[in-house]
């Protein structure tokens, strides 16, 4: 099955409705913004696919930021139709020392490689 990237953003905090529709708390625009810097963030990372098939996939994440991985994962991905697919990955305690940018990634099934899917400054406000 072939998966491609539509879009990709971060916010503080995901929730489902009872229609199936998401709601998208704190949405990061031109970067993140914290008073003073070392802190602990939690995001949520929020992408979506276009595919052109069905069936279970393994899809792995992780956040980088200078260098170092901050938040590895992976996950199992269900799609039961072909086209557009939306789902919230969860990124818990990133250690922030510094000004920085964090560089979200994913290596899709049947490869070695690391992707960018998103990237987004860290800077004092």
């Amino acid at each position: 099955m072939k998966i491609r990237l539509q879009y990709a953003l971060i916010c503080d905090d995901v929730r489902r409705e009872d229609n199936g529709k998401l709601i998208l708390i704190g949405v990061y625009g031109r970067h993140v913004g914290y008073s003073a810097l070392p802190v602990v963030a939690s995001f949520s990372l929020v992408v979506s696919i276009l595919t052109d098939g069905v069936g279970e996939e393994v899809i792995e994440f992780r956040c980088i930021a200078d260098g170092i991985e901050k938040y590895a994962n992976k996950g199992m991905l269900n799609i039961d139709a072909p086209g557009a697919a939306t789902f919230n990955v969860p990124m818990l305690n990133l250690e922030l020392d510094n000004k920085t940018v964090l560089e979200f990634q994913w290596k899709l099934p049947d490869t070695d490689k690391w992707e960018e899917i998103f990237s987004i400054p860290v800077v004092p406000d």
